[in-house]
């Protein structure tokens, strides 16, 4: 059993190494804090995509109400930074490969600009994570969202995969 001194410092039982113990130690905090950070890249991918969808379409969000939907007169923000393709900033400038961004900036085009869903279902729908709230991008609509996400809450990524196959085959209907 350990014990703590007065100056609030463990106390080390007799015969056993500290280095052992602050080997352990730091093995527990690092699988802990890999659990937060993924949690955070599973959460974090939204906002991403909104930074992507705005770099792309060529107007940060908060502006686009005084520039309207018309993409005259608009540059993408990429090519105004110096890079030829969206792809090519990607890569440079953030170290993504260019399929990737686009999953992510098309997953929060489809659920954040065309279905135009409510904040408590967008919760919801980053709760799923990127590689499944993209399999659904395109697939859900807004009338039958909560279906798709209730579908794929109880599903590995592959069976989601296959199954949003199937639907597009007109195989199997939700």
């Amino acid at each position: 059993m350990m014990q703590t001194s007065l100056v609030n410092e463990v106390v080390k039982p007799r015969g056993t190494s500290p280095i052992k113990e602050d080997i352990e130690a730091a093995e527990i905090q690092l699988r802990k804090d890999a659990k937060i950070y993924w949690k955070q890249i599973e959460t974090t991918y939204w906002e991403l995509g909104r930074c992507l969808y705005e770099i792309f379409d060529g107007v940060p969000g908060p502006y686009r109400k005084n520039v309207g939907q018309s993409k005259e007169g608009r540059r993408a923000l990429f090519a105004k930074w110096g890079y030829s393709t969206f792809g090519e900033y990607c890569v440079k400038e953030l170290g993504i490969q260019q399929r990737t961004a686009e999953n992510i900036r098309y997953a929060y085009y489809w659920f954040g600009i065309v279905l135009n869903l409510p904040e408590e279902l967008v919760q919801q729908i980053k709760e799923l994570g990127r590689s499944k709230v993209y399999i659904l991008a395109g697939v859900a609509s807004k009338e039958d969202v909560v279906t798709w996400m209730n579908v794929a809450k109880n599903l590995t990524f592959e069976e989601l995969k296959k199954k949003v196959r199937d639907f597009k085959d007109e195989k199997v209907k939700y």
